[in-house]
């Protein structure tokens, strides 16, 4: 959607992946990558298991890139301490806050802190 606020701004491949549609929005993201606006950047196990078992505690269904993306966050977040998640996925949402992980909302309002 073309989000560039930040200066540190990561996704990691499973999302790159998914970025098939449109041609303006795919030549984006091709854009940024090559600029380094946007890296890339794989989780680490732990921090993969660590949203597995939350997902599981929570009953929450995510996709395999959603997974990825809140694992790379919660990786992120041990580095730079404050890290945002954009998403207008309201699962994403509420297992980001259940972690202590902030995120902001692209088109649709979040959630609010008392899921």
């Amino acid at each position: 959607m073309g989000f560039r606020e930040g200066e540190n701004l990561f996704t990691t491949e499973e999302a790159v992946r998914e970025v098939t549609y449109g041609e303006l929005q795919v030549a984006r993201l091709e854009a940024m990558l090559k600029t380094k606006a946007i890296k890339t950047l794989t989780p680490s196990p732990e921090a993969a298991a660590t949203i597995g078992n939350v997902c599981q505690k929570m009953k929450a269904e995510l996709s395999e890139t959603d997974r990825s993306l809140l694992a790379a966050a919660l990786d992120l977040s041990r580095q730079y301490g404050e890290v945002y998640v954009v998403t207008d996925d309201y699962t994403v949402q509420r297992i980001a806050l259940s972690i202590g992980l902030r995120f902001v909302p692209l088109k649709h309002p979040g959630l609010r802190r008392g899921f």
